[in-house]
């Protein structure tokens, strides 16, 4: 059966089974699609299957689409049909074709993702003999809308799908042309940040930090920032943020940083990170609760055969004779072993270090008074045992050799053996140092921040509202008796 001559605008007519309309915009005949056109990949042919369906025979790898022929119907191997009927003119036209398919933003903006995420989005396809009769499939689900541009681009938003790769078809229910891109779109869902926007905890200046940024994806994600970090600060593309910052304030750095996983896919995030200056903390010692803190012994407490340093701030709250610190044991081969610190000894105010193989340095004359803030330091130096209290060398005499103070622990706030001594008062950055030589000469300037963890320090505490060892040896710091810590009295 031929087409009607000179139908008009709307009018029907039905060929080969086929129901078609006129458009006198077009000036053609349109096919009515009373059923969708259905894609289907397995290895048999689908059941009740209706003209214009196309089939995967995944057994073979052919593409079948389903045809009339005027009195029978029948799957057709598009791979040798080049040539199908075109209702509209009683012409020919050439099969059509999928070279590429991209995926593109909600304004067709072509991306560099390899996939969709799995909640949908845009792609677009570029081929040959499309027309604005084609419709696309992905997988076996027909795409939210289809927009023809030209013979050669099909633009297509596509709806949600599990992750995962699919068959692409493109029909063309006027011709009843068809094509395939098998596995030609690809679902995964997009890096989903798991850290907080807000970075904790809050970092502090001049100490170094480090933190991992991280997100989840369907694969592997590297990151990057697309906005500048905060200075002296590094992200590696495995998430890996560290870096010094230095504020002289409580400061809030934001920067942005992009997730992207295996398929280009890309998610950002802003973060926000506080610093802010350490606040320095004390320890309190009170001599009537027999309070002390003591570090099991270990050889990087001894003071060796080489320069060294050994500091803190104290405050002391009490004029009686007393030991700040003491590593000993009585009784050994050579005499005893040991290493001490005095406060009020000879006498008030006085301050003694005393070790039990020779060097010891005494700073006499009210060096110590009461509720003031005092730093001192004990430096070896070449052989030369001094003691600097408040920047000024009070004290020197030779030294050599190495001094273990035997095997007992490091004691901070007490001298029990033989005798308990406490000490009473505040002691604040106890910081020791065995392989520099920190200070020398006549004077040295008093620090006025926080001591850090220099190179060589080996002990660094009573500096945190924790008593807590910041050095790298990481010393587990007994706390016998309660000691507490206090930021409202401090020698900064």
């Amino acid at each position: 059966m031929a087409f009607p001559s000179s139908p008009i605008n709307g009018q029907t007519a039905t060929v080969d089974g086929i129901t078609y309309t006129y458009a006198s915009a077009t000036n053609s005949w349109k096919r009515q699609q009373t059923n969708a056109i259905k894609s289907t990949t397995s290895s048999t042919p689908p059941s009740s299957p209706t003209v214009g369906d196309t089939w995967y025979d995944t057994t073979n790898d052919i593409i079948y689409r389903y045809t009339y022929d005027g009195s029978s119907n029948y799957w057709i191997d598009t791979s040798s049909a080049t040539v199908s009927s075109n209702a509209s003119s009683g012409g020919t036209s050439s099969s059509i074709g999928i070279t590429s398919i991209s995926i593109a933003n909600s304004a067709y903006t072509i991306l560099d993702d390899t996939a969709v995420s799995n909640t949908g989005g845009y792609i677009q396809l570029a081929g040959s003999n499309f027309t604005n009769t084609c419709s696309v499939i992905v997988g076996s689900n027909n795409v939210t809308s289809t927009t023809f541009v030209n013979t050669s681009i099909l633009r297509a938003q596509v709806g949600a799908a599990t992750p995962g790769t699919y068959h692409v078809y493109v029909a063309d229910s006027s011709t009843g042309s068809s094509a395939i891109k098998p596995n030609g779109l690809t679902y995964s869902s997009f890096p989903v940040w798991t850290t907080a926007a807000t970075i904790s905890p809050n970092g502090v200046s001049n100490v170094a930090f480090q933190l991992s940024l991280t997100a989840n994806a369907d694969s592997s994600i590297t990151y990057s920032n697309t906005s500048a970090l905060p200075a002296n600060t590094t992200l590696l593309a495995n998430g890996y943020f560290y870096g010094t910052i230095s504020a002289p304030s409580s400061t809030i750095y934001n920067f942005d940083v992009k997730a992207t996983d295996a398929e280009l896919q890309d998610t950002s995030r802003t973060f926000s990170y506080t610093v802010a200056p350490s606040f320095p903390y004390s320890a309190l010692f009170v001599s009537s609760s027999s309070q002390q803190l003591t570090i099991d012994n270990d050889s990087r407490l001894y003071f060796p055969d080489n320069d060294w340093t050994f500091e803190w701030f104290m405050r002391p709250a009490s004029t009686a004779f007393s030991v700040m610190y003491q590593k000993r044991q009585l009784s050994q081969p050579g005499g005893d072993q040991y290493i001490q610190v005095y406060a009020n000894y000879p006498s008030a105010g006085d301050i003694s270090w005393a070790m039990g193989t020779g060097g010891s340095v005494t700073a006499s004359g009210n060096k110590i008074p009461l509720n003031t803030w005092r730093h001192i330091a004990v430096v070896r130096s070449s052989g030369t045992l001094a003691m600097y209290v408040n920047g000024v060398r009070e004290s020197t005499t030779s030294i050599s050799g190495l001094q273990n103070g035997g095997t007992g622990p490091l004691r901070i706030g007490n001298g029990p053996d033989p005798t308990n001594y406490y000490y009473s008062g505040y002691i604040s950055n106890v910081r020791y140092n065995n392989t520099t030589a920190v200070y020398t000469g006549a004077t040295l300037t008093v620090p006025t921040s926080q001591l850090t963890a220099i190179a060589g320090t080996v002990l660094l505490t009573c500096q945190d509202a924790t008593l807590i060892d910041n050095s790298t040896s990481g010393f587990t710091i007994n706390n016998v008796n309660g000691v507490t810590t206090t930021s409202s009295v401090t020698p900064f």
